[in-house]
C-alpha cells in the first residue's frame, strides 16, 4: 500500500507510525462519584493514533500488551473524607493502582489528593480499558492537563 506501517531511517531508528498509542488530559471540571469512569467527559486528547479512545475508554485495535498509566489530581476533598481508591480496569480484570486510608480522623484536612499509577496488561482485540473512581465518595478533578492524565500505548 501507500502507507508506511514501519519506517527505518538511515540511522536504523525504527518508528512504527500507526502503532496504537494515546493520551487524554482533563482541561475543565468533572466530579466523579464512586462507580464512575475518570476522563469520560471534558477531556482534550493530546494524540490518539488511530482513534481507540473515546468516552473515557480505550479499546484495543490487536492483541498484545498494553502499557497504561495515570496521574489524576482530585480538589477541594472535604476533610470528613476518609478514602479514596481508584483501578484500571479492563474486559479481563480490575486493578486497584492507589488505595489510601484514614488518617487522623480525616484522608486530608480539605483539598488535594494525588493519585497516579501504571500497569502492563495483555488484550485481546476489542477489549477495553479505562480508569474507575472506585471508592472514597464524590470527588472533583483538578482541570490541569498537566496533573490530570491518562495515557496507553501498544508494547508489543
Amino acid at each position: 500500500g501507500t502507507t508506511s506501517h514501519i519506517v527505518i531511517d538511515a540511522t536504523g531508528a525504527v518508528t512504527k507510525p500507526l502503532q496504537p498509542l494515546f493520551k487524554v488530559q482533563q482541561t475543565s471540571a468533572l466530579s466523579v462519584a464512586d462507580g464512575a469512569t475518570c476522563f469520560s467527559s471534558n477531556t482534550t486528547e493530546a494524540y490518539d493514533v488511530n482513534a481507540d479512545f473515546a468516552s473515557g475508554t480505550f479499546t484495543a485495535p490487536v492483541d498484545g500488551y498494553y502499557l497504561f498509566s495515570v496521574s489524576i489530581l482530585y480538589e477541594s476533598v472535604a476533610a470528613s473524607e476518609e478514602r479514596v481508591e481508584d483501578n484500571f480496569v479492563s474486559s479481563n480484570l480490575e486493578e486497584i493502582f492507589v488505595r489510601f486510608g484514614l488518617l487522623d480522623n480525616a484522608l486530608i484536612s480539605g483539598g488535594y489528593v494525588k493519585t497516579q499509577g501504571s500497569t502492563i496488561m495483555f488484550m485481546d482485540a476489542n477489549d477495553t480499558c479505562y480508569v474507575k473512581h472506585a471508592d472514597g465518595g464524590t470527588f472533583d478533578v483538578y482541570a490541569g492537563a498537566n496533573l490530570s492524565h491518562f495515557e496507553g500505548c501498544l508494547l508489543q
